[in-house]
Formats: structure tokens, C-alpha cells, sequence
């Protein structure tokens, strides 16, 4: 069957979109797609059908293959999975690295090596098993083993390791936990800025207090000097009503006194004018007879005094 030539950045573009249930989207599924010598550093394999795509040659270190169906032909595509669980382990790169290189051997030349990593590349290899997916038996059967077999994910995925639940796909599980820490991610911001809200809340509740402090104070301030104000003047009035006292008693003194004086100045008067009656009467007897002079016992009869005497 003929090789089709694919774009494959336009074959990447659409998968995103599947992958973001975008509109126009479509699953990655190069059927028999020539992607020998293509470098796909990085790119979203994610659920991809990579079943009967060529991939001799094809870089793809770096590329998301959570999900993806895989070819198990494929040297290149099961040495780079094997290569990426064998972490520093010398003996697991090395029989990787066999796989990539081993071009001319099939599968049952590889299973009938002695290897000490045989068995860890067979468990490693049975977590990708997905069903009809064209899968050895071997490896299938070490899926079943392993318990990988008898859970499905929701999208038909059986490469169940990732999730402590045994429920998702390594590639649904890790979606759900992006999904699931970009809410947490989106709650905790909205509960940062409901935090900054009422910091800046209290800040202003602080500095309005703060402010209505300062005004009581100046209040408390102003009445204290108003009160010490309204204490003096009551002082001063009590100093003021106590002289006013005095004067009062003052007062009534001199008008006991002027009393006093309007009595005696009536006696007085009286005393005047009998006084003046008598002096008329003794006036009118002098003219009329002599007056009788008293001196050292002897009595004289005296003439009238002249008028220049009177």
C-alpha cells in the first residue's frame, strides 16, 4: 500500500483543536502518514492514532504520548517510550537503545533474548495496551497481569498507571488534574483578591477610624478647653456675685443710716423750728419788756436793748 505524505504541522494544529473540543477539530490519525526523519520535538501526541504511522527515524523526544495509540512495530516510537522510564539505569538504555537500532529484528527475536531488563521493558511496554490496538501477545498478557486489561478509560484507553483511582488513562488523568488544579488555581485567585479587597478594606476602615480618632480628640480637645473656659467664667462670676453681695449689704447699711438720718433730720427739723418759734417768742417778749439777766446769783432789772442788739 502507498505511503501518503501528511502535513504535519496542519495535522498538529487540528489535533489541538480535537484535543480542546474546538470546532474543526479532528483526532491525529496518520494512516500510513511517511513521518520517517520528521522532527516532533514537543509536539501534543495526546490521544493520537499513531497505529500505522511510519515513524522510522522520527525524532520525538519531548513529545506528548499520553493516550496516543501506538504502532508496535514501530522501533523508534517503543525505544523512546522504553528510554523515558529508564531514567540513569545504564542496562535499560542499553537494551532501548538495542530496540532503536535493532531494525531488522521483529518481535520474536527480541523476546527471545536473555536480558536482566527484559521483563521491566515488557511490564513498561504493557501500560500503553489499548484495546485493538494490534498490541503482542505477550504484552497483553502482562497487561492482564498487571490488571491494566480489566479497566477501561472512558475514552478506551486500558494505560491506566497514573491515577491513584485506576480510573482515567495516564492522558485523561492528566487533563482532569490540569482541569482540576486551573480551578484551584482560578479559586485560590479569587480568593487572593477577595483577601486584597478586604485588605484594602480594612485599611481604609483603619485609616477612617484613625481619622474619627483624631477628630474626637480634637473634639474632646475642644470641650475640655471649653469646659475649663465655662469653669473660670463661673468662677469669676461667683467672685462677681459675692462683691455684688457685699455692695448689697453696703447698700442696706447706708439705707439703715439714711433711715437713721431721715428720723433724726425730722427731730431735728423739729427742733429747729421750735427752736425759731421760741427765738420769735423771746424776740416778741424783748421788744415788749425787759429782759432778765442772771449773773453769779444776782438779779438785775435791764432796761431794753436797742435795736442794733436785738
Amino acid at each position: 500500500m502507498a505511503e501518503a505524505t501528511v502535513d504535519i504541522a496542519s495535522v498538529l494544529e487540528l489535533h489541538g483543536k480535537w484535543l480542546r473540543s474546538e470546532e474543526g477539530g479532528k483526532r491525529a490519525s496518520p494512516y500510513r502518514a511517511n513521518l520517517r526523519n520528521t522532527n516532533l520535538w514537543g509536539a501534543n501526541l495526546q490521544g493520537a492514532n499513531l497505529r500505522y504511522a511510519i515513524l522510522c527515524g522520527t525524532y520525538l523526544s519531548g513529545a506528548n504520548l499520553l493516550g496516543a495509540i501506538l504502532n508496535w512495530h514501530s522501533h523508534t516510537l517503543l525505544s523512546e517510550i522504553l528510554r523515558r522510564s529508564a531514567g540513569d539505569s545504564v542496562e535499560r538504555r542499553m537494551l532501548a537503545g538495542l530496540i532503536a537500532v535493532s531494525t531488522d529484528w521483529c518481535w520474536d527475536k527480541f523476546l527471545s533474548l536473555e536480558h536482566l531488563e527484559k521483563a521491566w521493558a515488557i511490564n513498561e511496554l504493557s501500560k500503553w495496551v489499548q484495546p485493538g490496538d494490534g498490541a503482542p501477545d505477550v504484552i497483553r498478557a502482562a497487561a492482564r497481569a498487571a490488571g491494566g486489561a480489566s479497566v477501561q478509560c472512558k475514552c478506551g484507553s486500558r494505560a491506566i498507571n497514573d491515577d491513584p483511582d485506576k480510573m482515567f488513562c495516564d492522558c485523561c488523568w492528566r487533563d482532569a488534574e490540569i482541569e482540576r488544579l486551573q480551578k484551584a488555581l482560578k479559586s485560590a485567585d479569587g480568593q487572593n483578591a477577595s483577601l486584597w479587597k478586604n485588605l484594602f478594606d480594612t485599611e481604609a476602615e483603619i485609616s477612617r477610624l484613625k481619622e474619627e480618632r483624631t477628630r474626637l480628640r480634637n473634639l474632646v480637645t475642644g470641650q475640655t478647653e471649653f469646659a475649663n473656659a465655662q469653669r473660670d467664667r463661673i468662677e469669676q462670676l461667683k467672685s462677681d456675685l459675692a462683691n455684688k453681695e457685699a455692695e448689697v449689704k453696703k447698700l442696706k447699711k447706708l439705707e439703715r443710716e439714711v433711715e437713721w438720718l431721715k428720723e433724726n433730720n425730722e427731730t431735728y427739723q423739729h427742733q429747729v423750728l421750735e427752736n425759731k418759734k421760741l427765738r420769735k417768742e423771746v424776740d416778741a417778749w424783748r421788744r415788749t419788756f425787759p429782759i432778765m439777766h442772771v449773773r453769779e446769783g444776782a438779779v438785775f432789772a435791764c432796761m431794753k436793748l436797742p435795736e442794733d442788739e436785738r
